[in-house]
């Protein structure tokens, strides 16, 4: 969890303010007595905030991946409000009787923490509006209450020492003897506290008893590892490692040693690390996706939050979103790689290190041993030359006597030295094994939830053009109809059906309300395994030919969203038609991968008043360009590559005796999504879209009726 803390202003200053919501120019102004509202730059448009009193702070929530986008305004009425980036009013934190002086947020929870004047701290979620807990408190600033940055938790800086709240209003702890102001607390999985504050680094007991205090300073980043049997290993800035009991008793020591005690504490800023990114990234949605061939990864579960669609909507329409939206598993296979290589590297040095102070306590017993032989017989000959009156044996033997114990002392402190440190390193190859081990379960739990690893099919495409064609039929031709005003009986194409044009939105010009679909839907696009290029959203033209005219009725249509945008309907009689041509065009796509504009054809039909209606579809050359940069056949063949290799590791995986058989399944689902993703690819390339021949035979079609029409109407006598 990461803290972000908002100071509000409640200064006489009329100076206008601003927060920066988005990179496309669309920003927050506010402040004392000034007009709330955002100002979207590039559409040269400005959104009212109704907000009850002046807006005082403004507060981009960032709340992580598939949170919607949001900020909140703090009032000079006590107020807070919850607004999207497109300005609508989702909720109101109503309940502060005095002025805010200050707002938390809590970016991976939802939550939001607001302190005021009336002597109340308020725990808010940030989602619905809830007001999660009040607590009472005597502080008299914001400097004085602490948010935790690793936890769940406030703490409050009162008379009577430290005051530990969590964020459901549940009293945790009261830490006595603190009174300098803490700069840095964490709340260990043991329930013990860690504390910097004063220049001091405490550890205090559950419920708040001072058990050590560290004669050197850490990093709370990368400084310290609780473990599991609630010892507390230390990495103090002096490079010492310094293992602690339960009860804050210093079980060992490991003296400084610079190079190890680097490669520990990279090992403990990435297990830290590894841990956030693997809460931060719940599901594979969470990590990146290609929404077409060409354009730049995402994160799907951002993408979707920007949607908004209903729950039932989302569960309609799943098979279509994960069709378009498909993970990237290389990503997720090498996920943490970094951490791994980290931990990898600590566990290396720790075991040398440990091998090597278990051979010198080894050494150091022999050699005590044999020390404390010679002492004993040293003292004895001593004693016996002492006793024959020679003097100068008695002093030789008295000096060996001597310099044996010490030797002994030195190599019983040698040896406890040894030993302790080892005892200090222990832990560190096991929790590095446990890292490892925890990344690729994290990694096989992604990859096995993965759509396409359960469904082989998915990117063959064949439930999207069902869908897609299903709509079409049932949904949007009778829309078609209907604003055309006609009834199916007037029409008299074969079957009493639409001539139905269909291709990229993306490409289309001059169409009404195309601002208002999603930018992410209208670059999505596939093929699917027989060649024809799914949109998610497209450009839809119906022709109704009905005895003396046209109808022609077209929209876009965001096939994920259910979205129908620019809807227009026109009738042309056939005497009216002027031509009916087509025309090579440029059009620029602003899709990352696509160098250079896509090159397509426009038909167009005008009128004798001057009206046109137009088309734009892909040709041949448009289709190689979305392929991947002329891909063509040649495109196939590192797929064929890569594709062997997938099957070679599948049958190594099967044949590997040393997996478990929960790890062979995970290994192996993976696998086959792969492998299935690849096949769904390898698309023939001479199939292309068709939509460039059934553009011609729409044109032959409507030649002919017209051509039909107009002799009729040039014989004589006859009433058309």
């Amino acid at each position: 969890m990461s803290i972000k803390f908002h100071p509000v202003d409640h200064g006489d200053s009329k100076e206008q303010r601003t927060l920066v919501l988005s990179e496309n120019y669309r920003r927050v102004i506010f402040g004392k007595g000034i007009r709330a509202r955002i100002d979207v730059q590039d559409e040269h448009e400005e959104i009212d905030l109704q907000h009850s009193s002046d807006v005082l702070a403004a507060v981009k929530l960032e709340t992580g991946h598939g949170s919607p986008r949001q900020f909140l305004t703090v009032g000079a009425d006590h107020v807070m409000v919850v607004w999207t980036f497109q300005g609508r009013h989702r909720l109101s934190l109503t309940g502060h009787t005095d002025r805010i002086e200050g707002v938390w947020e809590l970016t991976d929870v939802d939550r939001v923490v607001s302190w005021s004047r009336d002597r109340t701290a308020r725990v808010w979620n940030s989602r619905t509006g809830d007001e999660i807990c009040r607590i009472t408190t005597t502080i008299d600033s914001t400097r004085e209450l602490l948010v935790a940055s690793t936890e769940e938790f406030l703490c409050f800086m009162e008379s009577v020492g430290a005051r530990m709240v969590a964020t459901d209003g549940t009293e945790l702890a009261l830490l006595r003897k603190q009174t300098a102001l803490l700069k840095e607390i964490h709340h260990l999985d043991s329930g013990r506290w860690l504390t910097e504050g004063g220049g001091s680094f405490r550890l205090w007991s559950r419920e708040g008893k001072l058990l050590q205090q560290l004669d050197r300073g850490f990093s709370f980043a990368d400084g310290y590892l609780d473990l599991p049997d609630g010892r507390l290993l230390i990495a103090d800035l002096a490079d010492q490692l310094l293992l602690f009991d339960t009860d804050g008793t210093r079980l060992a020591r490991r003296a400084a040693d610079s190079q190890l005690s680097q490669r520990i504490r990279a090992f403990l800023r990435a297990r830290k690390d590894a841990f956030t990114e693997m809460e931060a990234r719940p599901t594979y949605q969470h990590h990146e996706h290609l929404c077409s061939p060409i354009e730049r990864p995402t994160i799907a579960a951002d993408e979707l939050s920007e949607l908004e669609l209903s729950e039932a909507t989302l569960k309609k329409n799943r098979p279509l979103w994960d069709f378009f939206n498909r993970p990237i598993f290389k990503s997720i296979k090498t996920a943490m790689r970094k951490e791994i290589e980290v931990a990898d590297s600590a566990r290396n040095e720790a075991r040398r290190a440990l091998d090597d102070h278990r051979s010198r306590a080894t050494r150091a017993l022999r050699f005590r041993k044999i020390s404390g032989v010679l002492f004993i017989g040293a003292v004895l000959g001593a004693l016996l030359s002492y006793a024959g009156d020679s003097l100068p044996l008695t002093v030789v033997t008295a000096i060996v006597a001597a310099g044996a114990g010490y030797s002994a002392i030195q190599q019983h402190r040698t040896g406890r030295a040894m030993r302790e440190a080892a005892t200090a390193l222990q832990p560190i190859p096991p929790q590095a094994d446990k890292l490892i081990d925890d990344i690729k379960a994290y990694r096989r739990r992604i990859l096995s939830g993965i759509p396409v690893v359960n469904a082989p099919h998915l990117y063959y495409g064949r439930e999207v053009q069902s869908a897609i064609a299903e709509t079409i039929k049932n949904k949007l031709e009778p829309m078609a109809l209907a604003e055309c005003g006609l009834a199916r009986e007037e029409v008299v194409f074969t079957g009493r059906q639409a001539i139905v044009l269909r291709d990229w939105a993306l490409i289309q010009t001059n169409s009404p309300g195309a601002d208002k679909i999603s930018p992410h839907d209208l670059v999505s696009f596939w093929w699917a395994h027989d060649g024809e290029i799914l949109f998610a959203v497209q450009f839809l033209q119906f022709i109704f030919l009905t005895n003396d005219k046209i109808d022609v009725f077209t929209t876009y249509y965001d096939f994920i969203a259910e979205k129908v945008v620019g809807k227009e309907a026109h009738a042309f009689y056939y005497k009216d038609v002027t031509n009916i041509s087509k025309r090579d065009v440029d059009r620029p796509t602003g899709i990352a991968g696509a160098q250079r504009d896509v090159q397509a054809t426009e038909i167009a039909m005008a009128v004798s008043s001057g009206q046109r209606i137009t088309l734009t579809v892909l040709n041949d050359q448009s289709v190689s360009l979305l392929r991947g940069n002329g891909g063509g056949k040649d495109e196939a063949t590192p797929k064929r590559d890569l594709l062997a290799q997938l099957e070679t590791q599948r049958e190594d995986i099967r044949a590997d005796r040393a997996l478990t058989e929960e790890v062979r399944r995970e290994e192996l689902e993976a696998i086959e999504g792969q492998i299935a993703t690849l096949k769904a690819e390898m698309v023939d390339p001479d199939k292309s879209a068709g939509v460039a021949r059934q553009a011609d035979e729409a044109i032959a079609n409507i030649r002919s009726r017209i051509r039909e029409h107009k002799q009729v109407e040039s014989r004589p006598n006859v009433v058309v």
